[in-house]
């Protein structure tokens, strides 16, 4: 019988192992997009375009912050 430890390292092990591909493409896609960017329509648009994004990305962990967790609730009970 695994103890709700257990339990919460294999959660966090599955979200860890389902961003890892994401992340690692944004990482090396986001510098190139900005390049292209810069080299096509100057700074500014640059600076936009990141501040655009972290305000998605703000609403988005907002809006999901609002939302219960299952894997919690399942590890709880």
């Amino acid at each position: 019988m695994a103890t709700g430890y257990e339990q919460a390292r294999s959660v966090v092990a599955a979200l860890a192992g389902t961003l890892a591909a994401p992340v690692t493409l944004a990482k090396a896609g986001a510098p190139l997009g900005a390049a292209v960017v810069y080299v096509t329509s100057g700074y500014p648009l640059v600076l936009a375009a990141v501040a655009a994004l972290c305000l998605l990305a703000a609403v988005g962990i907002r809006a999901r912050a609002a939302q219960p967790c299952e894997a919690a609730a399942h590890v709880t009970a």
